[in-house]
């Protein structure tokens, strides 16, 4: 397998999940930053077990030595060496929004129903796109709010071996967002969302409300703030190896409208 030394726009960092065959993972993607740019997945990334100096942000430009997965048949999975990864720049904060947007926004598809046949033609398995209407924030209760005998097993072992490691929490929700896109036949989508801020912001309020507050906090920093109308929506999607059929929301753009 031939590694290439790479830049890389990071637009998603997943929370972890224990993983059998490489124990905790993250699953990131981004731009790679080649003429034309491209969407690129990085899989797998130990992200909790990087060197601090190595860890990264969203909205980071990296440097890596990436070779396609043989594996895998989407076009936009890699594997990652991840001591080689080096942290070029961050684009982080609320007034660099029109940066990330010049990234980004060469690669917007036209809807959601869209990038579902572009799957089935390509295997196209990374998107961008803007929702035409966001009907509702989702919270549901998952079946096991703890973790299974397995990935504790997993979680422990890891944890002896590191033993400053902080416990991988299991969050004990699932959140999904219901909208239509702007595809004249839209029938509605309903996707869960598998972002690292989205669990971050449940661990952020647990210390501080009950769970019915907790629940009802987030839905209203979705549905109040990020999809306000003064915003300008993108939802980022991709499957996953497993269920190459159905797309997860994997971040979400909310920055406000441009002023004309």
């Amino acid at each position: 397998m031939k590694f290439e030394k790479k830049k890389i726009f990071v637009v998603v960092k997943t929370y972890p999940n224990p993983s059998k065959k490489y124990q905790e993972t993250v699953c990131v993607a981004g731009i790679l930053l080649d003429t034309p740019p491209t969407w690129i997945r990085l899989y797998p990334i130990p992200f909790r077990d990087l060197p601090s100096n190595q860890q990264f942000n969203k909205y980071s430009i990296i440097e890596a030595e990436v070779s396609k997965n043989p594996q895998d048949k989407r076009p936009e999975s890699y594997k990652v060496i991840a001591e080689s990864i080096n942290t070029l720049e961050e684009i982080g904060t609320e007034s660099n929004w029109e940066t990330r947007k010049n990234y980004l926004m060469p690669l917007l598809d036209r809807s959601m129903c869209e990038i579902q046949k572009e799957r089935d033609r390509t295997n196209k398995s990374l998107g961008i796109f803007q929702p035409l209407k966001i009907h509702d924030f989702i919270i549901q209760p998952v079946k096991n709010k703890k973790w299974t005998k397995s990935e504790e097993n997993i979680l422990s072992q890891m944890n002896f071996f590191t033993p400053e490691r902080i416990v991988l929490e299991k969050i004990p929700y699932k959140f999904k967002i219901k909208y239509t896109c702007k595809d004249q036949k839209c029938k509605g989508h309903t996707q869960g969302i598998i972002d690292w801020e989205t669990a971050q912001l449940y661990r952020n309020l647990k210390p501080k409300y009950d769970e019915a507050k907790i629940k009802e906090k987030i839905k209203e920093k979705y549905m109040n703030e990020l999809f306000a109308p003064s915003k300008e929506v993108s939802f980022i999607v991709g499957n996953q190896y497993e269920a190459p059929l159905s797309f997860l929301i994997l971040t979400i753009l909310w920055p406000s409208l441009s002023k004309q």
